[in-house]
């Protein structure tokens, strides 16, 4: 696993989707504030952590699960995500395969369901 640099300091349209559903569900996340410094792509998901994120993973305590599926071509079994949070900060939001799915980052013509 190696972190790639991101394009944008901006979340893309995937992770906006992800953190506007997060917000709607007890999350209040405004994206526009959020500044990306890293995202890794796994092969099985994604790690895209924000600036906001000055503790070690060990120490991520809270989180919001996200309540649908995000379907993406060629994922047969989908995604699901989390958002980590410290002081109710955005730390890092991870997207997961199911199902031993590998996935590339790819996602258009993704719906989240």
């Amino acid at each position: 696993m190696s972190a790639h640099e991101p394009t944008s300091t901006q979340a893309n349209a995937l992770e906006l989707a992800i953190l506007a559903r997060l917000s709607v569900a007890g999350a209040p996340v405004d994206a526009s504030k959020l500044k990306v410094v890293s995202r890794e792509i796994t092969g099985a998901g994604s790690y895209t952590t924000f600036a906001s994120a000055d503790p070690p993973p060990e120490l991520w305590r809270d989180r919001v699960g996200l309540d649908v599926l995000i379907e993406v071509p060629g994922v047969p079994n989908g995604l699901g995500a989390v958002l980590w949070l410290n002081n109710d900060l955005p730390l890092c939001l991870e997207i997961y395969t199911f199902g031993g799915d590998s996935w590339d980052g790819s996602f258009a013509g993704y719906c989240l369901k």
